[in-house]
């Protein structure tokens, strides 16, 4: 009898050494759902990325339009679309690395009357944008994309006798934001 029951110990002992497929199962199920929740925020973060870029250069602009405006001089941005940044008066802002100037291939533009296809991230003349000391500035426009996403966002300056900087968002369609 001791012997049995010393046999039955050894067995048990034995089968203590790994994990149970129960406890394999629930630890799996408890990471997936952890990864479930968080797989929507990535998606939120590059859509933040990408707003946050639009307005830091509609920001720009619209400082840079107001410089023109008070100090009677004109004022240039150059836009660097191979290192996806942007120069005025000796600074300079580096897009996120999430977010580039291009757009998405299917894309036509200008946003006011999108007819033909995007090649250009960027359609000023020299990828300069000219403020002008009487307030106007050339006109154009800027787009941006986030990458691995189909976030697609530009900026917009008409052409017209007041100029209006304005901002869109691409989502099988143009819609103006500002």
């Amino acid at each position: 009898m001791k012997k049995k029951r010393q046999k039955k110990i050894n067995l048990l002992q034995r089968n203590k050494t790994g994990f149970s497929l129960i406890e394999v199962s629930i630890v799996v199920c408890i990471v997936v759902i952890i990864v479930s929740l968080g797989l929507p925020t990535l998606g939120f973060y590059r859509h933040m990325d990408i707003t946050n870029e639009l307005d830091t250069l509609y920001l720009t602009i619209a400082q840079l339009q107001h410089t023109a405006l008070t100090s009677n001089t004109k004022q240039v941005l150059n836009i660097d679309v191979h290192n996806n940044a942007y120069h005025w008066n000796g600074q300079t802002h580096k897009l996120r690395s999430t977010v580039n100037f291009g757009s998405l291939p299917y894309a036509k533009g200008p946003p006011s009357s999108p007819t033909i296809p995007i090649h250009n991230p960027c359609t000023f003349h020299k990828n300069q944008v000219l403020f002008h000391p009487d307030g106007h500035i050339e006109s154009g426009s800027v787009y941006m994309i986030a990458l691995k996403s189909n976030f697609m966002y530009a900026i917009c300056i008409g052409v017209t006798q007041v100029s209006f900087i304005r901002k869109y968002r691409y989502n099988q369609g143009w819609k103006q934001l500002s």
